[in-house]
């Protein structure tokens, strides 16, 4: 039986790759107005077309003939972002669809135990008083959690680094299929914002269900703040505020002197007047665009996908070829899917979903 060309997928790669319609065809020599109706469904796609297509945008054939969803993730801006351009949003959001299309591929063959649920807001007190009952759920200590990314995808949640040249998204947050969700955070950003940035996705996986309230920002906000910064721990420490007690609580805490200040007055700690006086003593400082470097917050990496991959290694005995051939890489994606061989133990199928 003859497989069928998936269009769409023909549109994410060329996105992937940062390309317009006209652009792709131009490198292919055709006509756009064929190769719009190709990609729309109107016209045949020949074994002939495939090959351009494959060879232009250098996805392997079979990566067109694919099935899977590919629905729109949910993309998160950095606060006071105005504009992203059209071309460079769709670029991101085509490569996040097409790992998580990989990602579960990857999925047949593993289980990852979920331990988290949804909190509806309306059935708590507020955004705070969520993540003090997920803080518990988890198990966290009292005080500064050491390692957020490991403490998010040691309860099923992917963590996918993704290098983003734009400044103006912070993440992407996606489900697979089978109600996996990857957090595709940007790792061009300090680790003190990356743990604040985790904590505001978890915030919108824990609590919102495809909401469009306009408070669901903030209240993402105000969860990753009482996550990160219990008020019954901080409040104490936010008095008296200045930029030397900043840095210090900065290294304490593992976040942005700016999630601090704003800590603080959410806290209601500081006044109007103290709270303007920072960011007065911030930006002369030239802390607003840029905080000193904090060598005492290390870099957190993911590992739930290098384990992933290493278990298709090591238990399953793939070859880098063979994974390469199965999640159809594109040469750019290899180094993201961490193909040289280490050695991990892992048993297929041991992890087991609530």
């Amino acid at each position: 039986m003859r497989r069928s060309v998936n269009s769409e997928l023909i549109i994410l790669a060329r996105e992937a790759q940062g390309l317009t319609q006209n652009e792709l065809a131009n490198r292919m020599n055709i006509d756009q107005g064929n190769f719009s109706k190709m990609e729309n469904g109107l016209l045949p796609l020949s074994d002939e077309m495939i090959d351009k297509i494959s060879k232009a945008l250098q996805y392997p054939k079979g990566f067109f003939y694919e099935n899977g969803n590919t629905y729109t993730p949910q993309v998160h801006f950095y606060r006071k972002s105005k504009s992203l351009p059209i071309k460079e949003l769709s670029l991101i959001k085509a490569k996040s669809v097409i790992d998580r299309l990989r990602i579960e591929k990857l999925m047949r063959s593993v289980e990852i135990q979920k331990e988290y649920y949804r909190y509806e807001l309306q059935d708590y007190e507020s955004p705070e008083a969520i993540a003090n009952i997920l803080r518990q759920n988890w198990k966290v200590p009292r005080g500064k959690i050491q390692n957020v990314t490991e403490l998010i995808e040691s309860n099923g949640i992917l963590i996918f680094p993704f290098k983003l040249n734009s400044r103006f998204i912070s993440d992407i947050t996606t489900i697979t299929d089978k109600g996996m969700y990857i957090i595709f955070i940007n790792n061009n950003q300090p680790t003190d914002r990356k743990r604040f940035t985790l904590c505001h996705a978890l915030g919108h996986i824990i609590m919102h269900n495809y909401s469009v309230s306009s408070q669901i920002e903030n209240e993402a906000d105000r969860f990753a703040g009482e996550f990160l910064m219990p008020a019954n721990e901080i409040r104490h420490q936010l008095i008296n505020l200045d930029i030397p007690k900043l840095a210090n609580l900065k290294r304490y805490w593992g976040v942005s002197m700016a999630a601090l200040i704003m800590r603080a007055k959410h806290l209601e700690v500081i006044s109007d007047y103290e709270e303007t006086q920072l960011w007065k003593r911030m930006s002369a400082r030239g802390y607003r665009l840029s905080e000193p470097f904090e060598p005492s917050i290390k870099d957190e990496a993911p590992e739930l996908l290098k384990k992933i991959i290493s278990l298709y290694k090591t238990q399953l005995h793939y070859s880098d070829q063979q994974l390469e051939d199965f999640l159809f890489l594109h040469p750019d994606d290899r180094e993201k899917y961490s193909l040289e061989r280490t050695i991990l133990r892992l048993v297929p199928n041991s992890f087991t979903e609530k």
